[in-house]
């Protein structure tokens, strides 16, 4: 069983860097998937907001994992304050 922790640093749909989502998941999705991991644990992943819905959405992880076997994984998160939906870090 193959176990790897990356950290994306704030990970979001608006970053704190100079750079898009769209660069930055060209650059780490080769990454992760290079590491071929059986379970993947990333930190510093955003949650965002999603019109229609109350609880927050992992949009840039989401972005970041598709057309990838992670895709299909099961996905845990830490919760906000009410233990409802994904923490905003």
């Amino acid at each position: 069983m193959r176990i790897a922790s990356f950290n994306l640093e704030s990970l979001d749909l608006q970053p704190k860097t100079n750079l898009s989502i769209d660069e930055r998941i060209r650059i780490l999705r080769p990454q992760i998937v290079r590491l071929d991991a059986d379970i993947l644990c990333l930190q510093e992943v955003n949650s965002q907001h999603l019109a229609g819905h109350e609880e927050r959405q992992l949009l840039a992880l989401d972005r970041l994992i598709e057309t990838t076997k992670y895709e299909t994984f099961k996905v845990v998160s830490t919760t906000g304050l009410h233990d409802r939906d994904a923490a905003d870090i």
